[in-house]
């Protein structure tokens, strides 16, 4: 049994009415490490543009290093994408002419959900491993997925990318901010997810909405919540994007009055993203406070501080340390909360001097428990570390070419 997975670099050339495809693989490592040590057999689905959505054809690389193939009878015009519906277990890296060519298929979806969200996941953790240059991943967004419409696409490339507000700009205006008609449940999460990217990237319209509606809550004599429940967390989430006191109390007096735990934690979330440093401070307070807590929602709440911005991650960090053998107590030694706090605190660092934060802090609270996870995060730290050092550059320049649309590091 072979630890890791293959990556597998294409490259094709027409001759005539065929295609000769060669396909090299080496283990991928996300932080871009060459290991050359390994080889899979790898049994290789493919469709075209002409059968989007069925084998055309069926290779098998036989566990060699390099293999060439020549598939018969497809036109020039017709693009191919290889691991139809993501079955296999493998990352594949296309040219960029071959990405161009899969263009109008995401954009047109004419590819499958399964193959859209593949296609970007892919390049996107290549770009991570400095395989290709991290601008190549951006303009892939920028011109195929401006008009994708799938809710599990969406989450993926929204984990991995800030600068939203033009490329969701098409979709929002789609959604709109009510429900339609018979829609789908997908869809309702999806417009509740696009909102809530569009109001905490500052998108001046979604932010205006958002203030709109929440104010209606406060309107006096009014009984009941008017926000449509489905699209709280975004309105929640914009007004306390560039909140102030106010917003904070209002949203605290919601949470304190509100008769479900699901409304609670969504409230809660909301009052852990506030770019405010004082309110951020008023809500690291709230987020450990045991009577108006419980102490299974401490974790969520202080990831999301920590997640919000650079100074949350800071503060976060720093009460970690502090109050390290408190948590510990509280929750046992060997209770997995703990590893879920060092994960999802300690893994947003991206410098060396943070690695060594890591380790130290480790040698003076040594649990077992927190072995894998240690080493975990170090590794993540070192990814994002060299994902800046190796594009931090190129992808601020390309930022700054769509300073309308986009918001540089």
């Amino acid at each position: 049994k072979q630890m890791g997975y293959p990556l597998l670099t294409v490259e094709q050339k027409q001759e005539g009415n065929n295609r000769l495809i060669t396909i090299e693989q080496i283990r991928f490592l996300a932080d871009g490490t060459k290991d050359d040590s390994l080889r899979w057999k790898i049994p290789i689905n493919i469709c075209t543009k002409s059968h989007p959505n069925e084998t055309v054809y069926q290779l098998f690389l036989n566990g060699v290093k390099r293999q060439e193939f020549l598939l018969e009878n497809i036109p020039e015009t017709d693009w191919i994408k290889l691991n139809l519906f993501s079955v296999g277990i493998y990352r594949v890296h296309y040219p960029q002419s071959m990405l161009e060519a899969l263009t109008p298929g995401i954009r047109h979806h004419t590819l499958s959900p399964q193959d859209r969200f593949n296609i970007q996941a892919d390049v996107y953790a290549i770009a991570r491993a400095g395989h290709i240059d991290y601008v190549a991943y951006l303009k892939l967004l920028r011109y195929a997925y401006k008009d994708e419409e799938n809710l599990t696409v969406w989450k993926s490339i929204l984990r991995q990318l800030t600068y939203v507000c033009d490329l969701l700009s098409n979709i929002q205006a789609k959604l709109t901010w009510d429900p339609l008609p018979n829609e789908s449940s997908q869809t309702i999460m999806l417009r509740n997810l696009i909102l809530t990217q569009m109001g905490v990237n500052r998108d001046n319209k979604t932010y205006d909405e958002a203030h709109r509606r929440f104010e209606k809550i406060f309107i006096k004599n009014n009984q009941r919540n008017p926000i449509d429940p489905n699209i709280r967390a975004a309105v929640y989430l914009t007004v306390a994007k560039t909140g102030n006191q106010q917003i904070f109390d209002q949203l605290k007096s919601l949470y304190l009055k509100a008769d479900t735990q699901e409304e609670r934690l969504i409230l809660l979330n909301a009052l852990s993203h506030f770019d405010n440093e004082s309110l951020q401070d008023q809500a690291l307070q709230l987020i450990w406070n045991t009577t108006l807590v419980r102490k299974q929602d401490h974790l969520s709440a202080f990831s999301s501080l920590a997640s919000h911005n650079r100074r949350g991650c800071e503060i976060c960090w720093t009460y970690l340390k502090q109050n390290w053998k408190k948590i510990e107590q509280s929750y046992g030694q060997h209770d997995s909360h703990l590893i879920h706090f060092i994960e999802s605190i300690s893994g947003l660092f991206a410098s060396i001097e943070r690695m060594d934060e890591v380790r130290k802090f480790y040698v003076d609270y040594p649990n077992p428990l927190l072995d894998r996870s240690i080493k975990k995060v170090l590794e993540q730290i070192n990814i994002r570390r060299l994902v800046l050092e190796r594009h931090e550059h190129s992808i601020n320049e390309f930022l700054s070419k769509h300073d309308d649309n986009f918001s540089r590091l």
